[in-house]
């Protein structure tokens, strides 16, 4: 199977197919538009990628009219027709077992396409039925996409993960809910919005567990020591230079956190606890808030996602240094919010009950203010330390 020449730049359809095309996908194309005509184990080899990579992404491109693909001796074999793969499935019972628990998956009947799709992971990738089962239900609850995406998220993670056997996705899996609990934790201490997390911070909050060993306890040891340059790229600097000198457990790094009054007593640790706890609790208190205003107020959702977009229209604009662009953005985003504004008053809400409501407005309920102690942990402290002098 070779594809024909394609001409110079890159073609439109190429652009139409971003949104369904792999990262794989889209290195065979661009390959073969700056090299032309390639032979498929040329391209395996040049971009170091597996045999079923190259000639799903062929295959996908000729799928779009945008390559022609000749048969050779040596070609691996032409993706099955929806006949053939049905037609297979009748006198597979395996199959009939995987579309019938799928079906249950996504909650509705499969159509010919999707039929196809899962029935070529078994035939034509060789995913094991329970494998695509187990993946499906994990993907499918985590990101609650339709079939078509989800059977690309599984011959994708098959393929880049090594999945060929129930024990090695069951591993997977436990990784992803390892991570998602690990990644929600930690936008709870950070007063994250886990849909804002980017990318690079997602893998740097997992190498804290997966690298570094650190516990829940020790990430917010670090927030709290950060004081108001607490962020997750700051922090990542402290949890290393903890990790190289051997702490684990937030009594090992006394010497680190900047300095305090009885920082080395229980008293002062409980203190701090106490303060974290109360950052925690504003955190859910505003996320309590949210959920009941947003379930009430739908248009609120897509207010906010028109903000967001006017706001990269309106950075844009300034960096292209169209003022009159830019003022068209800012004046949408000003008439947006005061909708915003008048939808939540006539419901008996007001902006700052979307906004967190810290114990401490000075410190944010972090216990430290430019790296000093807060007052608001001076007297948690003292409270204590009376407390417990009373108690005698």
């Amino acid at each position: 199977m070779r594809p024909a020449a394609v001409g110079p730049g890159v073609p439109p359809a190429v652009f139409d197919h971003l949104k369904d095309a792999s990262a794989n996908d889209l290195k065979v194309i661009l390959y073969i538009i700056q090299n032309g005509a390639a032979d498929p184990a040329v391209i395996r080899q040049d971009l170091e990628l597996s045999r079923n990579a190259v000639h799903s992404a062929l295959l996908k491109w000729a799928d779009t009219g945008l390559l022609r693909i000749t048969r050779e001796e040596d070609a691996p074999a032409v993706r099955l027709t929806s006949r053939e793969v049905l037609r297979f499935s009748e006198d597979h019972g395996e199959i009939g077992y995987l579309l019938e628990h799928l079906q249950t998956v996504f909650g509705t009947p499969f159509n010919e396409k999707n039929t196809v799709r899962f029935a070529s992971l078994y035939i034509e990738q060789g995913i094991p039925v329970e494998v695509i089962l187990l993946l499906a239900t994990h993907f499918y609850s985590t990101q609650k996409k339709g079939p078509a995406y989800i059977a690309r998220m599984i011959e994708d993670a098959c393929e880049k993960e090594g999945i060929d056997s129930l024990e090695k996705a069951d591993a997977f899996v436990a990784l992803m809910e390892k991570r998602a609990s690990l990644l929600d934790k930690a936008c709870r201490i950070f007063s994250l919005d886990p849909e804002k997390v980017t990318s690079s911070e997602k893998t740097i909050i997992y190498s804290w567990d997966e690298k570094l060993g650190m516990s829940e306890d020790m990430i917010r040891t670090a927030f709290s020591a950060a004081g108001d340059r607490a962020g997750i790229r700051y922090c990542n600097g402290i949890l290393k230079s903890w990790s190289s000198k051997g702490y684990r457990k937030p009594s090992d790094i006394d010497e680190s956190l900047p300095a305090s009054p009885g920082r080395t007593d229980r008293d002062f640790e409980e203190a701090k606890r106490i303060i974290g706890s109360r950052r925690m609790a504003a955190a859910d208190s505003l996320a309590q808030r949210k959920k009941e205003i947003y379930s009430k107020l739908a248009d609120l959702s897509v207010w906010d996602e028109d903000i967001n977009s006017f706001s990269i229209e309106r950075a844009f604009s300034r960096m292209r240094h169209d003022d009159a662009k830019a003022a068209h953005y800012e004046k949408l985003i000003a008439d947006t919010e005061h909708r915003r504004v008048a939808l939540l008053e006539e419901n008996g809400y007001t902006l700052q009950d979307l906004e967190i409501r810290y114990h401490c407005p000075d410190c944010s309920d972090t216990g430290y203010v430019n790296g000093k102690v807060c007052h608001c942990l001076r007297d948690e402290l003292e409270r204590i330390r009376r407390e417990k002098a009373q108690a005698k």
